[in-house]
């Protein structure tokens, strides 16, 4: 893609084996502004997003909005790379549900899943308002999810009264099986003080609610690898593993 600012008037659904890479970052830009449900781009297998700044922004109230969502068995077959994704609602008042990078597929613990890194070298920007979830990164399926020199921010709420839960990364899958692994990966909130009513934390592990039998790269839930750093040193009061 040739230099210039790019207006999506709807998601973007890779097929199979597509590529879309910009000739820079510093000067392809992807934008949508969303007025329904959105979900910028999704991933299909074999699919590689690169070299792109993707922005998905939203001034009304109470929508759903996905930056890159990785459906089916692509978190271990498409990558995002070198890219810097900001997915910005602040302008809402009342609830919205936002990720900046949602998991919602399926797989395996096989040996790409230590190697494969679905994203690197890229950066998530979270800006959002008011109440509803707020994720950096979700997983919410049983994905094998690996990510390798990513910076992850979710902003603190533009107003004080916000109700929201602003979090970096989170697993929650039902099934207990879905995992992150994170190496040299940095995660970032901001926490509330004083009278604040919004919460916060880097990483968030509902699921599993308990670690029973942590096993070396084969454990459920957030794995925290090496050169990972938690900017706020919090996890929402949940469990994690960490591995080196």
């Amino acid at each position: 893609i040739l230099p210039g600012t790019y207006t999506l008037t709807s998601g973007i659904t890779l097929p199979n084996g597509i590529s879309i890479r910009g000739l820079s970052l510093q000067t392809v830009v992807i934008q949508m502004i969303a007025t329904s449900n959105a979900s910028m781009i999704t991933m299909g297998e074999n699919c590689r997003v690169e070299d792109i700044t993707l922005n998905l922004t939203s001034s009304t109230n109470g929508l759903t909005l996905n930056g890159i969502v990785f459906a089916g068995t692509s978190s271990q077959t498409s990558k995002l790379r070198t890219c810097v994704l900001t997915v910005d609602d602040s302008a809402i008042t009342t609830t919205s549900t936002v990720n900046g990078a949602l998991f919602s597929g399926t797989g395996s613990l096989n040996s790409s899943t230590f190697s494969f890194n679905s994203i690197k070298g890229s950066t998530i920007n979270v800006r959002s308002n008011g109440a509803g979830n707020k994720r950096g990164i979700l997983v919410s399926n049983s994905n094998q999810v690996s990510t390798r020199d990513v910076n992850i921010f979710v902003a603190q709420p533009r107003v004080t009264s916000s109700t929201g839960s602003y979090v970096g990364v989170e697993t929650n899958d039902s099934g207990n099986t879905g995992s992150i692994q994170l190496r040299s990966t940095t995660v970032g909130v901001v926490l509330p003080t004083g009278v604040q009513a919004y919460t916060a934390s880097d990483i968030l592990q509902t699921t599993p609610a308990t670690i029973l039998d942590p096993t070396y790269l084969a454990t459920a839930g957030i794995q925290i690898g090496p050169g990972t750093d938690l900017i706020t040193k919090s996890a929402g009061g949940k469990g994690f593993s960490t591995y080196n």
